[in-house]
């Protein structure tokens, strides 16, 4: 009995320090000091023409840089393919519908514990013939490491971008109707 009193703790522990992605939270690193991003988007009864009425057309998304270091962060932000294989009763939204998704701003820099609000502006064409598909694709986030370079013209240390970064993502769940 001692040794279900000790091992259940253990597995509560590994079982919520496992940082899974649910609706509303963020994905990254870690939940309380990785580079996070708002997690699962999904985007239902869209149709060819949206938005038509008054309808919101646009939605947040907050990226946040919770690392414990003391880089910047320089951002960009780009639409891209999901990247999971399985992907089950949904398909891999075409590129060419990439254009329904203005995102704003692209490029910014975060200072660590800085956090910054994207703004997704979603317009679909009236001929789009997309009709009763269910696609998905995601919002990649590279954040790359602000570091000191030399300029080799004057010898003088700047600010520069390291070349290798690492990226999050938002999964956009997209029905269309």
């Amino acid at each position: 009995m001692s040794k279900l009193l000790l091992v259940i703790p253990i597995l509560l522990v590994i079982l919520l320090g496992a940082g899974c992605p649910f609706s509303g939270g963020s994905i990254g690193l870690s939940p309380k000091t990785g580079f996070t991003v708002d997690g699962e988007v999904l985007m239902k009864d869209l149709y060819p023409g949206y938005p038509k009425h008054g309808e919101d057309n646009s939605f947040e998304i907050r990226v946040e840089n919770r690392i414990g270091e003391e880089t910047a962060k320089e951002v960009r932000v780009r639409i891209a393919p999901e990247d999971d294989k399985d992907l089950g009763d949904w398909e891999q939204l075409p590129e060419e519908y990439y254009s329904w998704f203005d995102v704003y701003p692209l490029e910014f820099r975060l200072e660590p514990g800085e956090s910054q609000i994207l703004t997704i502006v979603v317009s679909i064409p009236e001929d789009v013939d997309y009709s009763g598909k269910r696609a998905r694709c995601e919002l990649l986030v590279l954040p790359w490491p602000v570091i000191e370079v030399e300029n080799p013209d004057t010898g003088e240390m700047e600010e520069g971008i390291g070349n290798v970064p690492f990226g999050v993502a938002s999964e956009w769940f997209i029905e269309m109707y």
